[in-house]
């Protein structure tokens, strides 16, 4: 028997209220990704003055970090706690403006279309029926706009041992994407790329919060970029990030 899927926007109130500090801590994942995100932002390119659709904005440190690069950021989400984190954040660093927090369900945008110059989701698809979601971004992008998504794999083999066993969001019931459903996304666009990161690395998380952690990471992290290389190894990463142009 298939168990429901729980209310995403409660369970993530409850989460990012604070009823669970550790479980924040441990999936506080920023200096870990470092990397990834200079990659994104490589990516991203100059935002000023861009219309940005925001998709699963947490705690809202990406929020910031797209309005500060000078984008107009829409952010929806189910949650009502992330969207006040998120509101607060921006507000404290002079950036409330720029920042548009918005109760929405990203399966059904209250959006019209071509709305948007760039479509942003982080860690988001996996709470939703993403065939949904992307037809929804795909629908409110301008032409020649891009959809950018950073997302958990789902065959890294350890990750998938720590998630069915460990892992404090076990309960959000996450329903990850596998590598090749991010080549079925990319039909739908005119154009894209794909790039996996994290193999070996993430077996330096097991020593947080230890001095060795970074020292191991950064060994690891360099290997990685050698790994990957390899096409056959690409499916069984952590993450992917994707970019995509309508």
């Amino acid at each position: 028997m298939i168990e429901p899927q729980p209310d995403i926007g409660a369970y993530y109130d409850q989460f990012w209220g604070g009823a669970d500090p550790i479980g924040l801590a441990i999936n506080d994942y920023r200096a870990f990704q470092a990397d990834l995100f200079t990659y994104v932002d490589g990516l991203l390119g100059p935002l000023d003055g861009l219309r940005v659709l925001e998709v699963g904005p947490g705690p809202g440190f990406d929020t910031a970090r797209l309005a500060r690069r000078g984008a107009a950021v829409w952010a929806i989400d189910v949650s009502q706690v992330s969207l006040e984190l998120v509101r607060g954040r921006c507000a404290q660093l002079g950036l409330a403006g720029r920042v548009h927090p918005i109760r929405m369900n990203a399966e059904q945008l209250a959006f019209p279309d071509e709305a948007f110059d760039l479509t942003y989701t982080q860690n988001a698809l996996v709470h939703t029926d993403w065939p949904r979601v992307v037809s929804e971004c795909f629908r409110v992008l301008r032409p020649g706009g891009r959809a950018l998504f950073v997302e958990p794999l789902r065959d890294h083999p350890a990750v998938a041992l720590y998630r069915a066993t460990l892992s404090h969001c076990r309960g959000s019931r996450p329903r990850y994407l596998s590598w090749w459903d991010f080549g079925r996304i990319g039909h739908s666009f005119r154009r894209g790329c794909v790039r996996s990161f994290y193999f070996l690395s993430p077996l330096s998380l097991a020593l947080r919060p230890t001095r060795l952690e970074p020292l191991l990471r950064t060994a690891l992290q360099a290997l990685d970029q050698a790994l990957l290389r390899l096409p056959f190894l690409r499916p069984f990463a952590w993450y992917i990030v994707a970019v995509f142009e309508k």
